[in-house]
């Protein structure tokens, strides 16, 4: 299933939303009634754009830390940008979006922490949606490959000791039982730090490892030199956690000089939230935000 990037207007404006939904359908070229779609999803994710609207908050516990729902029904999260965004970048920039084309051997798909740590059921790091972008993700890798261009999966890739250790984060931002399994599970050698057997996965590709969330920070990963080398100067961004590992490559990648694409529906998060808030900040500052239909169009 894929989902364009529509407008979707603030929750609880009342006709103000409907009249923001027709403005931003007209904005995108998408039909009014796409619109009021991704209106209905915005109201589902329980993110709040607009004025007097109010974030669920759910309690943490170590039950439910990984695996909090995110989104009703819908196996896929919800994509439509709010409408007060698209408006600031009419108002901004002149246009929403940034690049109207690819050059396909100029191009990199990059694909990040797609492994067992994160898609296995049960996993210590479980992102369920991430398993529902992986037909996406396969497109996009095909196509690409097809086209002359590089196919990049960036592997989250830590060890105790030594120079892919993380002390800050494993010592600090999870408790002691998550951060050691957390850790196994990313331990070049252990099973959940493969790729997951459904991504096609083909012998040119490249596997990377990385060492930090971006596949972009200097000194975590040689990613960045070994595009340039390749003559690279685009990357578009999948993979999971949209808002974390993806959301920061994606940041680095455009202040590292690539242009820089993220795909809407090729990239998981653990909630609908979190996933609508980071192609919103990426959209305005750092890269284009497309879907696997569009990226497709972009390459041809």
């Amino acid at each position: 299933m894929n989902h364009a990037v529509l407008v979707g207007p603030s929750p609880g404006a009342g006709t103000q939303a409907s009249d923001q939904a027709q403005t931003g359908a007209r904005l995108s070229g998408c039909a009014f009634e796409e619109a009021v779609c991704g209106q209905e999803s915005m109201h589902r994710s329980g993110l709040g754009w607009g004025q007097g609207a109010i974030l669920s908050i759910l309690p943490i516990s170590a039950e439910n830390l990984w695996t909090m729902p995110g989104h009703d029904g819908d196996p896929m999260h919800p994509t439509a940008l709010p409408a007060e965004i698209v408006e600031r970048m009419r108002l901004r920039r002149g246009r929403l979006h940034l690049f109207d084309r690819l050059v396909p051997t100029r191009t990199a798909l990059v694909v990040i922490d797609m492994q067992n740590a994160f898609l296995r059921p049960g996993a210590p790091s479980e992102t369920p949606v991430a398993r529902e972008i992986v037909p996406n993700i396969n497109r996009l890798a095909a196509a690409v490959r097809a086209a002359g261009g590089v196919v990049a999966y960036a592997q989250g890739s830590f060890a105790p000791q030594g120079p892919q250790a993380w002390p800050l984060f494993f010592e600090h931002m999870v408790n002691p039982e998550f951060s050691q399994a957390i850790l196994q599970a990313l331990t070049p050698g252990h099973p959940d730090h493969d790729l997951w057997p459904g991504l096609d996965v083909q012998a040119q590709d490249w596997r990377i490892p990385k060492k930090r969330y971006s596949a972009f920070f200097p000194g975590a990963c040689d990613l960045p030199e070994r595009l340039r080398e390749r003559g690279v100067d685009t990357v578009v961004i999948t993979g999971t956690l949209t808002n974390v590992c993806c959301e920061a490559s994606a940041r680095d990648a455009m202040m590292d000089g690539f242009k820089t694409v993220m795909v809407s529906d090729a990239n998981a998060a653990r909630s609908d939230a979190e996933h609508l808030a980071a192609l919103a900040t990426l959209v305005q500052f750092f890269a284009d935000v497309r879907s696997t239909d569009e990226v497709l169009q972009m390459l041809a």
